[in-house]
């Protein structure tokens, strides 16, 4: 008995020194680092307060194991050449507007409709919650993996030299829109619209081929907008909503824990955070900045009998005809619509 029980605890101690080599010698978990490609410039709002401190939680979440590198200012792509870039693995992440490519995600342009909400947190969640809820929004994002989709606060309109008071005067005005829908608003109210991309802005209004511009607190900030423009007319009326993908292949590589991780700190979560953080936070604080910066300027509040005409001219029937041309197509734009509605209404317009 006595030598069964030496031979049986040699064993043991054999099993467990097995056991504790091969855990010793076993592979390290694998790491992803993903390149993150963004147009706005490293000391920019959207990126110092949103996807900075985001590839900082998706570390932390992960424990280590996903890492993001972030490339800004179009180092590694241009915005407008995103989905291609993703596709193809040039980047791995990378975020864009439906507005920029004709024909992508138009369910998700509910959020760019003129005049639904001023906040982007309100216009972050409605837009968020709608995408969860209909399959067909869902739909859009076939092909990449859909990690946020949020929305900016109503942009608002500035001006270089003739402040915008009313409709009449912008009248004429040579103004820069982000997308097709905002074009179509500045056509019913009688501007001249224009599209460019958002860095050469700065360079049109400074040599005054372009009269003025839509923007918010975060692209005033980030392109020192404030050097070249004087006036500012409020409230917003024109938003816009972006979407953060992943090459899908760089997803499904993931096992089901890592993909948890990342989107319990993305998804929904993400969206609030940067209309809260990044945009109302921007717009609140960029006239403070501003003055600090020693620029002069005037804000303009539009009274509500104004507001109203705006709407009436402009914001209404673009909305009738989005649904109508998506309808056509056999897209269900008035559930989405209405879905959107409800969600603004529920988070307060």
């Amino acid at each position: 008995m006595k030598c069964k029980s030496v031979i049986l605890t040699f064993a043991v101690i054999i099993g467990v020194t097995l056991l504790i080599i091969s855990s010793t010698n076993a592979a390290p978990a694998k790491v992803w680092t993903l390149k993150l490609s963004i147009e706005v410039s490293d000391t920019a709002p959207l990126c110092v307060h949103g996807f900075k401190p985001w590839a900082q939680e998706v570390e932390k979440a992960t424990s280590g194991r996903v890492k993001v590198v972030i490339y800004p200012g179009g180092t590694l792509c241009k915005v407008g050449e995103m989905l291609d870039a993703i596709g193809t693995g040039i980047a791995d992440l990378g975020f864009a507007w439906p507005g920029l490519h004709e024909g992508v995600a138009p369910l998700s342009m509910a959020g760019t409709l003129p005049m639904m909400f001023e906040k982007a947190e309100t216009g972050s969640k409605a837009i968020w919650d709608t995408y969860e809820k209909i399959p067909a929004v869902q739909a859009e994002y076939k092909g990449y993996k859909l990690v946020s989709l949020w929305t900016t606060d109503a942009y608002f309109f500035m001006t270089t030299k003739k402040p915008i008071r009313t409709m009449e005067d912008f009248r004429g005005m040579k103004i820069r829109g982000a997308n097709a829908l905002a074009i179509d608003f500045m056509k019913r109210v009688g501007a001249a619209p224009a599209m460019l991309r958002m860095p050469d802005v700065y360079m049109a209004l400074d040599k005054g081929t372009l009269d003025g511009t839509t923007a918010i607190g975060e692209a005033i900030l980030g392109y020192r907008f404030y050097e070249v423009i004087k006036y500012y007319m409020k409230p917003g009326l024109l938003p816009t909503s972006h979407f953060l993908i992943m090459n899908l292949n760089v997803w499904n590589s993931m096992p089901p824990d890592v993909q948890s991780q990342i989107m319990s700190v993305s998804g929904g979560v993400l969206s609030a955070k940067i209309g809260r953080n990044v945009f109302d936070a921007a717009t609140q604080e960029f006239p403070q900045r501003i003055s600090r910066e020693g620029a002069k300027y005037e804000i303009i509040n539009l009274s509500p009998e104004e507001v109203e005409r705006w709407r009436k001219t402009a914001a209404e029937p673009i909305q009738q005809d989005w649904v109508k041309g998506l309808e056509k197509k056999g897209l269900p734009a008035q559930q989405v619509l209405d879905e959107f509605k409800k969600n603004v209404a529920k988070y307060g317009r």
